[in-house]
């Protein structure tokens, strides 16, 4: 179980999530990929960022470019990479080519 304290209060990450209203599976892999700050696991990015990514999303996004380059499904490969709906591919590529 993963756990993380926060006010006070320790509760796993799953409990967490639930109460904050955000998707598991997203916390999940931001827990994983090694972010520890509470904003940044429940909240996600940075608000003036379009489509609420995280700076740490979008150079995760930057350093796994190169392997999904060319694939059929590369920018919903993208969108799941970051804890985004697949259905976001199209806003995610316009974004990224921008800013990469």
């Amino acid at each position: 179980m993963r756990a993380l304290t926060h006010n006070g209060e320790t509760k796993s990450l799953r409990r967490w999530a639930e109460e904050m209203g955000c998707n598991y599976g997203t916390v999940k892999y931001r827990w994983q990929i090694g972010i520890r700050n509470f904003d940044m696991l429940f909240n996600g990015g940075d608000p003036k960022t379009p489509l609420g990514l995280a700076k740490d999303d979008i150079e995760w996004l930057r350093f796994t470019r190169d392997a999904r380059r060319g694939m059929r499904d590369e920018w919903q490969i993208a969108c799941e990479l970051v804890g985004m709906s697949k259905y976001k591919a199209d806003e995610l590529r316009a974004f990224l080519e921008g800013a990469i």
